[in-house]
């Protein structure tokens, strides 16, 4: 129902962040600790956590870095 009310790059987001991935991180969870899933999350997530937050930063940066040349075209937000 998203997609038929929202722009399609906050229906992907929505998507993604909401079922996808939460989905993905318990199977890796599963995956990395078999017989523990919280601890098998807590390794998961410490894996992960610092790519993450590189990704946030360079993200933020890059936005930061196209707002300053001006506005941003409709299409991108």
């Amino acid at each position: 129902a998203l997609f038929a009310v929202a722009p399609p790059l906050v229906g992907f987001a929505v998507y993604f962040c909401a079922w996808h991935s939460t989905v993905e991180l318990a199977r890796l969870a599963r995956r990395a600790n078999p017989a523990d899933f919280r601890a098998g999350l807590r390794k998961v997530i410490a894996v992960a956590a610092p790519m993450s937050a590189l990704a946030v930063l360079l993200a933020a940066l890059g936005w930061c870095a196209a707002a300053a040349h001006g506005p941003l075209a409709p299409g991108l937000v």
